[in-house]
């Protein structure tokens, strides 16, 4: 009963002598707890499941089994076989029935689902003939009977076929049966000398032809412009801003140019204009005089 009649204060310093060791025990209890209980369980197994899917899940190149196969004859079986999945075999025998061919390793990234994983694993072992195309029927020209009633049966002569002796042709005339002929030029030189015909209008002298890259040098010997020969021309003061810009004698800057000059000074009288035009050289006028109409 003493305890009673300890001084007020005393008692009061027990008190909160009391407040502390209960705080201190209780924050030591639950502290001591495993550090998963005061996570969501729910949190903790989606982490450690997910883990575990990744840990257990084999690299991809691991999953196929490649060999050497054709993948425009190789059957669905076949290409199961490889350890391509079954949407991906899918994928290529639904090509294949709709007309698709494989000409190339590379097409097989064509395939939806095919990942670059897949090809570079496959690339290796695809196998893709050479795929030849018919030969054309040889044209023959018409029976003629001869004097011994023999039919004789003579090759029409094809484009292919070079010119054994040197003529002159006019350059703004010639067609590309023609062009062909000339020692000298095929398929690629004959569309360039065509085509740019065409955007220039017409050729004007035979050294126009060093415009266009490589152009063999002897075979400039085969042409001639014919006097009197006058090119397409191109009127300046009407033609739309496109249009003036697809002669290969006029850039987008000089194109621009001339548009400025007739929006102050209203239509050009004469190609001199161009001169005071930091665009234009005296090449580049001379050039153009030909075509430009006013």
């Amino acid at each position: 009963m003493r305890f009673f009649y300890l001084p007020r204060t005393t008692l009061r310093g027990l008190l909160v002598l009391a407040i502390i060791i209960f705080a201190v025990s209780w924050y030591l209890e639950h502290s001591s707890r495993p550090t998963n209980e005061l996570w969501p369980a729910t949190a903790i197994d989606s982490q450690v499941i997910a883990t575990t899917r990744q840990a257990s899940r084999p690299a991809f190149k691991d999953t196929l089994h490649p060999f050497r196969f054709n993948p425009n004859e190789a059957d669905s079986l076949t290409l199961r076989k490889l350890g391509l999945p079954v949407y991906v075999v899918r994928h290529i025998v639904h090509y294949r029935e709709k007309g698709g061919r494989f000409r190339r390793p590379a097409d097989l990234q064509k395939i939806y689902g095919m990942l670059p994983e897949h090809y570079e694993t496959l690339k290796p072992f695809i196998i893709l003939p050479q795929e030849h195309a018919p030969q054309p029927a040889k044209a023959f020209s018409r029976p003629r009977q001869t004097d011994s009633s023999l039919t004789v049966v003579t090759p029409q002569r094809t484009v292919s076929d070079k010119f054994t002796q040197h003529v002159l042709l006019d350059i703004n005339q010639v067609d590309s049966v023609t062009l062909i002929r000339i020692p000298g030029i095929g398929p690629y030189y004959c569309h360039r000398l065509l085509r740019r015909r065409e955007l220039l209008g017409g050729y004007v002298c035979i050294t126009q032809l060093d415009e266009i890259k490589n152009f063999p040098e002897a075979a400039k010997d085969w042409f001639y412009v014919a006097d009197g020969t006058k090119p397409r021309q191109m009127s300046i003061n009407h033609l739309p801003f496109k249009e003036l810009l697809r002669h290969p004698y006029l850039n987008f800057e000089q194109v621009k140019a001339i548009f400025n000059l007739r929006n102050s000074v209203g239509k050009l009288q004469y190609l001199e204009q161009l001169s005071n035009l930091p665009e234009f050289t005296s090449e580049d006028i001379e050039r153009l005089r030909p075509y430009i109409s006013f």
